[in-house]
């Protein structure tokens, strides 16, 4: 008897408690529902259905939107519409949230029951979770093995490297389109072929072995050289993949990659590693190779005759170990501009000797770059500039200082008098300028020599220094002409002490070559502001007076 025929032969109370009686301890889930329009109310559930909705009794009499979620009794009432509408059994799957957290996936059959203008639907819902995740599960993984093909396909197809499948006994039977590019064989003429026909006959009985591995199980890599079809030999990377089904070895995986072009660049860059190596063991200038943090990796031998440091044990330090504590700040400014404009930079420095003094040396730094254009190592050339330095600067005393006396020329003078009247200027104390020159040089130049005339001008020089201030500035501006500056002059009091101490301690005898010489000296005075406002008139103003002394007789100053 069906659910339509009990309906027409029973009421509907005696039919609930039927059927209370047949399905309350029944997995499947029961409900019977009276439809009302669009209005579906629970006239019973079985004990299945009240522990899945977490309910009880109460649910009776209750409509589906005044118990369920408002989005699963929309959801539900889809399918009990089109049952009542049809006059039709229906089922349908969805899913329902258990008390407990967990998904049930449900098959629920409706069906519908017309008793007169009265409609009643019954709902038999069923627990299909384990039959729908496993279904689930079957589709997922056909899908990742599917998906896993196509993957591999393409892995295979778009590889740079050439990719070959051969069976157990070397006969290959597929390759990729990167192959005829690597090889030069078309896939017809390997297809069918065993592997050896790309091997050179030497490598062959090398790679047999490493086959063998291989079909044991094993993954190899390796490097050889194969036959490409000109007939030339190209040098590879290959490595080698067992193919395993249901653990089955069925056949190997061989990707080839082309080396050719590393190999030719590993031994350009050997010969090129050489070719330095003995040029700068052989270089009389000193060879470093710097990381990009300055640390040595590589320093030729004329290091040590240089600056005494053995080469090997200063692998591994800092390149600005030995620079003079003065030149590091400068150095590393130098290093990180290198760094970052990828340029070569020169620059001179002072080294440490192992002996402790320093030596001056002229650096080119020169970054080396990686394929991505950044500095992978610097090379430094440094040669020995010390006696180039000294040179330098004896060329700039004679420049700016008087060879016989050592004291300074015109251009120092100069520069101190206009210092000193820049010091004037901001403070207001005087400055005083001095002309002075050796009275009776002349005749002592003329009756004993140039040789004697420089003792004297020599004598007279120290004797005029040993009684000015450390802050006065004596020059020699010609011949027997000198000049003193004094700064910061208080008043002209003090200009006068320091004048009669210079008369005083000229006027002393010199003996030169066992002859006692007597010589004094005339003095001209000026003072800055009070007699100019420019170098040329203070000297000028000074000179008169120097001349003034000397018509007097000399071995006087005047003001």
């Amino acid at each position: 008897m069906n659910l339509t025929n009990m309906f027409e032969q029973k009421s509907i109370s005696n039919l609930i408690n039927l059927v209370a009686t047949a399905f309350n301890s029944l997995k499947d889930i029961l409900y019977i529902l009276q439809v009302d329009h669009s209005q579906f109310t629970y006239l019973y559930a079985n004990q299945a259905g009240l522990s899945i909705l977490n309910a009880d009794e109460s649910l009776f009499g209750k409509t589906m939107d005044e118990y369920l979620p408002k989005e699963k009794a929309q959801y539900l009432k889809i399918f009990y519409k089109k049952a009542v509408l049809s006059k039709t059994v229906v089922t349908f799957e969805d899913e329902t949230i258990l008390p407990n957290g967990q998904i049930m996936f449900n098959e629920t059959v409706l069906t519908p029951v017309i008793n007169g203008e009265i409609v009643y639907l019954v709902a038999i819902v069923r627990d299909v979770t384990d039959k729908t995740l496993r279904v689930r599960e079957l589709q997922q993984a056909k899908k990742v093995l599917e998906e896993n093909k196509l993957m591999l396909d393409s892995l295979i197809a778009n590889n740079v490297d050439a990719v070959l499948m051969l069976d157990t006994n070397g006969i290959i039977h597929e390759l990729n389109d990167a192959a005829e590019s690597i090889i030069g064989y078309k896939p017809s003429e390997l297809i069918g072929a065993h592997y050896s026909k790309i091997m050179t006959q030497k490598e062959y009985r090398k790679i047999q072995k490493i086959i063998q591995h291989v079909l044991g199980g094993e993954s190899f890599s390796y490097e050889t050289k194969l036959s490409h079809s000109n007939g030339n030999e190209i040098h590879v990377k290959v490595k080698n993949i067992p193919i395993t089904i249901d653990g089955t070895l069925t056949g190997i995986y061989g990707i080839v990659k082309d080396i050719s072009a590393n190999k030719k660049a590993e031994q350009a860059r050997r010969e090129s590693e050489e070719t330095f190596r003995i040029m700068a063991e052989n270089s009389v200038d000193i060879i470093k190779v710097l990381t990009p943090d300055g640390k040595i990796t590589y320093v030729s031998p004329s290091i040590e005759d240089i600056l005494g440091y053995s080469a090997s044990k200063m692998i591994g330090k800092s390149f600005i170990e030995t620079i003079h504590p003065d030149d590091r700040e400068k150095m590393n400014e130098v290093y990180l501009n290198l760094i970052e404009l990828k340029e070569n930079v020169d620059i001179e420095v002072r080294r440490k000797h192992q002996d402790g003094h320093f030596i001056w040396l002229h650096s080119d730094l020169i970054p080396v770059l990686d394929s991505e254009g950044q500095p992978e190592k610097i090379v430094v050339i440094s040669g020995d500039i010390t006696e180039y330095k000294r040179k330098l600067k004896k060329l700039e005393k004679l420049a700016y200082y008087d060879h016989l006396t050592g004291l300074p020329n015109r251009r120092i003078f100069l520069d101190r008098l206009q210092q000193s009247m820049y010091t004037t200027d901001r403070k207001g104390n005087l400055t005083a300028l001095l002309v002075l020159d050796c009275d009776a040089f002349k005749q002592i130049n003329d009756n004993h020599g140039h040789d004697t005339g420089d003792e004297v001008i020599k004598e007279f020089s120290k004797r005029i220094r040993t009684v000015i201030r450390d802050t006065d500035t004596l020059s020699r501006v010609g011949g027997d002409e000198f000049t003193v500056v004094l700064p910061e002059i208080i008043d002209e009091q003090q200009v006068v002490d320091i004048s009669n101490r210079i008369l005083n301690a000229v006027r002393q005898p010199i003996e030169i070559n066992e002859h006692v010489h007597k010589i004094t000296t005339s003095i001209g005075i000026s003072f800055y502001p009070l007699h100019g406002t420019v170098a040329d008139e203070l000297f000028k103003k000074a000179d008169e007076n120097l001349y003034k002394s000397k018509s007097l007789g000399g071995n006087i100053f005047s003001l």
